[in-house]
């Protein structure tokens, strides 16, 4: 049979309680930065969100820049879904983005497709309706446009 005893018994039982403690440690790193990046998304969403709502709230025409915001890969940003969280109808948010290479934008300027994700600036630019510059003046008390990665034509 076999000797009780051995130094060696207890070694593969050893190196299991430390794959395991390892992986858990792994686990939770990762759900840290998982945690922290969605945060960071969030937070970029909100700043987007609200550089929007304090250009429509003034519509004088000046350029409000939103710096370093964060979208996600495979995310899309609507003129509708801009138009609901500011209180403007859907017909007065017009959607532009500077690079190809990372946003679709629709030929209509309704939406905007996210291919990568990315950091880039926002800029908001909102006109009254009195405003030669307004792009629909006979539909919306205030027009904005919203561009991504450039300023806006």
């Amino acid at each position: 049979m076999f000797p009780i005893g051995n130094k060696g018994q207890f070694e593969p039982f050893k190196l299991l309680i430390g794959a395991v403690t390892a992986l858990l440690i792994l686990t939770i790193i990762v759900s840290t930065i998982n945690y922290f990046q969605g945060l960071e998304v969030d937070i970029s969403t909100e700043r987007f969100y609200s550089a929007v709502r304090n250009a429509a709230s003034q519509p004088n025409g000046s350029l409000l820049v939103a710096n370093n915001i964060i979208l996600t890969g495979g995310s899309s940003i609507a003129s509708r879904g801009i138009a609901q969280e500011v209180g403007l109808p859907d017909a007065c948010i017009f959607l532009q983005a500077g690079s190809p290479r990372q946003f679709i934008v629709d030929p209509a300027g309704r939406n905007i497709q996210v291919i990568e994700r990315t950091q880039t600036d926002v800029y908001v630019q909102c006109y009254s309706n009195t405003s030669p510059e307004s792009p629909n003046p006979s539909e919306c008390q205030v027009s904005c446009k919203v561009s991504l990665g450039s300023k806006p034509m």
